[in-house]
């Protein structure tokens, strides 16, 4: 990858450590388009309130700014009936989906029991989909609905929805009931080789996505040892289905507490923490480009921390990771995922939030009020934050630096963290530059002796902002200003330093000075 130094606004990074004083400068990697689809998210539609056609709801995105949804959404694509717009009968869902397995199904079956047929269909949520101005990551149910997906695809067609992105189902390989057991991956490789070339005949420039199994891509072990768990990818990759899929799906569920077991100490707990999200998607990216070629990634869910699951592990490690729900350390967590993806252009093709909701479990981004108002966390606070620059820039670049300190954890085998990590935007308004400190140290950036002066947002680690705010999406305040956290702008003209605090994310944002 080509690399191209700042010029007139080039800064320089200088690092005290202790007496030592080390110099990192920054460049920024060669521009691509910026992709809206790192903006994407997830989030269960399937109920009785439902969301999409509430006004106040679709207020709240178009503040937040989100580019993408999935439809169904997640488990209930396994369940889902597209004709009737309704879950399948309680009777076959318990054939795959045993009712104590924590079967969560059951109680959206419930919930939607009176709902008429179509109320929740896909040609509502197309029109959701328009209406907020959102691309629609349409999910199909190979796992108990195959035959009828060409006909929900061809009444979409007629509606005249330009699809151009396909989930194959959702986490398809825990159904062991439905696919088999050993060769379990391969009979679900078949059943979407077997649907894909009418797709791609209705939908010639559609994208099709691959169920994926996580194990062992993101982590350097697979949990589930099992034979379908470990020959999924070997089975869907074979030659024969290739030419069926573009893309791989991913989940990240990978932050669960016994993770932090092996870091004894608060400030390598503190590092480890901050630094797993892109230790574990630099990973898989490589794994895949070894072990299958040039496949993208989807992230079609991320974020979800074990804050509610007593069986992800107890203890000093994961006290301290319980202590960082509803902080900013959560929102940075959730901030790195956009940085990675800014970064890894060709790796990471979407993107997708998990959730809108669950601010009861700790990682949701909001809940509308009204169509004038809404509840935010310091997440929704960062992401319209991000999602708002994107829509101002036109590239996005890795952002690399020269004698970057070394971070000193080990993640998943690799010991090759660094303390800082950012990703840039540039266009005609300037620079955008989000450098997350993952350190424990100050970092000074010593800007050049020439250029546009430079504001900076810093979003900390520790605070104590509430957990959630109300905000107003009208005015001349973005809802990123109003809350949780009261952030000040701070001004630097060109020559002075700008401190980066440890364990912070800084959005340093530069007017055009002949930026490129």
């Amino acid at each position: 990858m080509k690399f191209w130094r700042l010029s007139l606004s080039a800064i320089t990074l200088s690092l005290s450590l202790c007496t030592q004083a080390a110099t990192v400068t920054a460049e920024l990697g060669e521009g691509v388009p910026i992709n809206p689809r790192l903006f994407g998210v997830n989030g269960v539609h399937e109920t009785s309130e439902d969301l999409a056609a509430d006004p106040a709801y679709r207020a709240m995105l178009r503040a937040l700014n989100a580019q993408g949804i999935r439809y169904p959404s997640g488990s209930p694509a396994s369940f889902w009936d597209w004709e009737r717009g309704h879950f399948i009968p309680e009777e076959e869902i318990t054939k795959i989906w045993p009712p104590g397995a924590f079967n969560w199904m059951l109680e959206l079956v419930e919930d939607t029991r009176d709902m008429p047929d179509g109320a929740l269909g896909p040609e509502r949520f197309y029109e959701f989909g328009q209406s907020i101005d959102t691309e629609i990551q349409w999910m199909l149910n190979l796992t108990t609905r195959e035959n009828d997906q060409i006909v929900a695809l061809k009444r979409l067609k007629a509606l005249g929805a330009d699809i151009q992105y396909i989930e194959m189902d959702n986490e398809t390989y825990f159904w062991g009931n439905e696919f088999g057991d050993a060769e379990r991956g391969l009979n679900y490789a078949q059943r979407v080789a077997k649907l894909s070339p009418q797709i791609r005949k209705l939908y010639p420039n559609a994208r099709i996505g691959m169920v994926t199994r996580e194990d062992d891509l993101f982590e350097s072990n697979h949990q589930d040892d099992s034979a379908a768990m470990v020959n999924w990818n070997r089975q869907i990759m074979q030659p024969e289905f290739r030419p069926h899929f573009d893309a791989l799906i991913l989940h990240h569920y990978v932050m669960k507490r016994q993770k932090l077991d092996p870091y004894t100490s608060d400030t390598e707990r503190s590092k480890a923490f901050l630094a797993y999200p892109t230790a574990t998607l630099d990973r898989a990216a490589r794994l895949i480009k070894e072990r299958f070629g040039d496949y993208p990634m989807w992230i079609t869910e991320y974020n979800v921390i074990a804050y509610y699951k007593q069986f992800h592990g107890t203890g000093e490690s994961a006290e301290w990771m319980l202590s960082t729900r509803d902080t900013g350390w959560n929102s940075l967590y959730q901030a790195s995922f956009i940085l990675n993806g800014m970064n890894n252009p060709n790796a990471i093709e979407i993107l997708n939030h998990h959730s809108i909701g669950n601010l009861d479990y700790g990682w949701g981004l909001g809940h509308p009020i009204d169509e004038q108002s809404g509840t935010i966390t310091k997440m929704g606070q960062l992401y319209a934050h991000l999602s708002s620059l994107a829509e101002q820039y036109e590239q996005m670049h890795p952002l690399q630096f020269t004698n970057n300190p070394p971070l000193g954890v080990e993640i998943e085998g690799d010991t090759g963290q660094l303390a800082l990590y950012g990703a840039a935007l540039s266009g005609a308004k300037g620079q955008s530059l989000w450098v997350i400190n993952r350190s424990d140290q100050i970092i000074n950036i010593e800007l050049a002796k020439q250029g546009a002066p430079i504001e900076q947002w810093i979003y900390p680690a520790i605070e104590q902002a509430p957990a959630s705010v109300t905000v107003r999406y009208p005015g001349d305040i973005p809802i990123w200003q109003q809350g949780p956290l009261k952030l000040e702008a701070r001004a630097f003209k060109s020559g002075q330093r700008v401190e980066i605090p440890p364990y912070s994310l800084s959005i340093l944002e530069r007017a055009e000075t002949g930026a490129r």
